[in-house]
C-alpha cells in the first residue's frame, strides 16, 4: 500500500511539474483569433457590404472562448500563466445558463448568445447563433459569420486546473480531442477555473476596486466591481459573473447572464455527456491529424 502511495505521489509531482514547465515556457506565438476549423464562407449578395465588414470587425474583437473580458493585446493567458503555480483549483456550485455578448460601436452591434453547463468535472459550451444589427436599426442574421461549435471539457483529475476538449462535426461524424495548450492557444483558459467562470480572472478582480454596490438577480447577491474601462458584477459563492462592460476603444462590449439554473450535486445532466459517449461509432481524432486529413494545416 505505502508503494502504490509512493507511485501516486511521483505522479502527481511529475503531472505537476510538466505543467509548471509548460506555463514557463509559452508558444512563441498564439493567436487569440485562431480557430479549430478554418472555414470559409460567403454571404448573400443582398447583406449589406458595410454590415458585412462590421460583422468581421466585432468578431476580430471579440474571443473564441467563453471570455467575459476582452483582455488587452498579449498572450492569451499571458498574465495569468506567471503565476498559475500558487492558484488553488475553485470549488463552485453546477449550473447552466445562457451568457449573451454584445458587442458594438458607430456601426451597428453584433450579439453572440452561448449556452453553457458545468459540474465539478466537465463544462460545456455551445454558440447558439449570432445576430448583426446596422446603425439604421435593421437586423440581419450572421449569415456565415458565426462560430457554430459546440465544445465537451473535461477536467484532469490529478491536476484539477487544466483538462482536455472535444468538438464535434455532425456532418463528417467525427469527434476532435484538443489537449490544453492547443486550447490555450484557441482562446480557453488558461485555467480550469477561468473556463468554468466564463473568461473572469482572479487576477482581474484583484486589479479591481470592489465597490459597495451589489445587484440581485437569479435569487443570489452580486457584487459590483470597477477597474480602468470595465465593470461587472460578481458572486464568488456562484464563482459567475452577472454581467461585464468592457471600454474597447473601437467598440464596446457588454455580457451578462441571461438564464441562470443551479443544479443538485450529483444530478445528470444530459448537456454534459461527452460527443463520444452520445455516438460512440463516431470517428474519434486528435486536433493534428484532423486538420492534416480535412485542411492540410498544422
Amino acid at each position: 500500500m505505502k508503494d502504490t502511495y509512493s507511485i501516486l505521489t511521483l505522479g502527481a509531482v511529475a503531472v505537476s511539474a510538466g505543467l509548471i514547465w509548460f506555463l514557463g515556457n509559452p508558444p512563441a506565438e498564439v493567436s487569440a483569433h485562431t480557430s479549430i476549423a478554418p472555414r470559409t464562407s460567403s454571404a448573400p449578395t443582398d447583406i449589406d457590404p458595410e454590415l458585412i465588414a462590421l460583422a468581421r470587425e466585432l468578431r476580430d474583437l471579440e474571443r473564441t472562448a467563453p471570455a467575459a473580458i476582452v483582455r488587452q493585446a498579449h498572450a492569451p493567458g499571458e498574465r495569468s500563466r506567471a503565476a498559475l503555480p500558487d492558484v488553488v483549483a475553485v470549488v463552485y456550485p453546477p449550473a447552466s445558463g445562457t451568457w449573451t455578448r454584445t458587442l458594438s460601436n458607430a456601426s451597428g452591434e453584433r450579439v453572440r448568445e452561448q449556452r453553457f453547463a458545468r459540474d465539478g468535472r466537465r463544462f460545456y459550451l455551445a454558440n447558439l447563433g449570432v445576430e448583426a444589427s446596422d446603425s439604421h436599426g435593421h437586423d440581419h442574421d450572421d449569415h456565415g459569420l458565426a462560430d457554430t461549435e459546440t465544445w465537451l471539457f473535461e477536467r484532469n483529475p490529478i491536476a484539477p486546473l487544466i483538462g482536455t476538449a472535444c468538438t464535434s462535426y455532425v456532418e463528417d461524424e467525427v469527434v476532435v480531442d484538443v489537449e490544453w495548450p492547443d486550447l490555450i492557444d484557441l482562446g480557453f483558459g488558461p485555467t480550469w477555473n477561468e473556463l468554468v467562470a466564463l473568461g473572469v480572472h482572479a487576477s482581474e478582480l484583484e486589479q479591481m476596486e470592489r465597490t459597495l454596490e451589489t445587484v440581485a438577480a437569479f435569487g443570489h447577491t452580486f457584487e459590483v466591481y470597477r477597474g480602468a474601462g470595465v465593470e461587472l458584477a460578481w458572486s464568488a459563492d456562484l464563482h459567475l459573473p452577472l454581467y461585464v462592460e468592457r471600454d474597447l476603444g473601437p467598440a464596446n462590449e457588454r455580457a451578462e447572464l441571461t438564464a441562470l439554473t443551479l443544479s443538485p450535486l450529483g444530478q445528470a445532466n444530459p448537456e454534459l455527456v461527452a460527443p463520444y459517449e452520445a455516438n460512440p461509432d463516431w470517428l474519434r481524432m486528435d486536433l493534428v491529424d484532423w486538420r492534416e486529413e480535412h485542411h492540410g494545416t498544422h
